[in-house]
């Protein structure tokens, strides 16, 4: 328990200096990878809705050859009195200029804000393939499979085993 604390305080940590790198890379899209680079780093940041929600995430890219990287992603949620942490860690081989294929593990925690208490804990396996049309425009289609599952309510929960389609633009 003590370990998860301390992720979540460093996780959180990690968000309060990221909305500015992240504005600067929004400001700048031909700056946030280039294929020379071997370690870059990615982010967005939406202000607080009406009702407090909060949406964020960040990526980070570790090229070690031409066609192979490892990524972390990160993306928080906060609806009411409900938030989502999932983090994932992804290896990436690209098969063209624009397409990859893509597997890893990814840990997903849902945490009841009032009590503190987690309402949910997921651990996951996934994979598929990814088409990145530009540095703004990222389509991934793939297949999820959950290993361990400790929920509360089954609110909100994909079934075991699910196909996923994520975009991001």
């Amino acid at each position: 328990m003590k370990l998860v604390r301390t992720i979540l305080i460093l996780i959180f940590f990690t968000f309060i200096w990221r909305p500015i790198v992240a504005q600067n890379s929004a400001e700048n899209p031909s700056q946030i990878y280039k294929n020379n680079e071997l370690l870059t780093f990615s982010g967005l940041s939406f202000p607080a809705g009406v009702n407090g929600e909060l949406f964020k995430n960040f990526k980070i890219n570790y090229q070690f050859t031409e066609q192979n990287q490892f990524q972390l992603q990160h993306f928080y949620e906060k609806f009411g009195t409900f938030e989502s942490t999932n983090t994932a860690l992804l290896f990436k081989h690209h098969i063209a200029k624009n397409i990859y294929l893509f597997a890893g593990p990814e840990a997903v925690l849902g945490i009841n804000q009032v009590n503190g208490s987690f309402e949910s804990k997921q651990v996951n396996i996934f994979g598929g393939i990814g088409f990145e049309a530009n540095t703004n425009l990222l389509l991934e289609l793939g297949y999820k499979a959950r290993t361990y599952n400790s929920t509360n309510t089954n609110f909100g929960n994909p079934a075991p085993t699910s196909v996923m389609l994520r975009a991001s633009f």
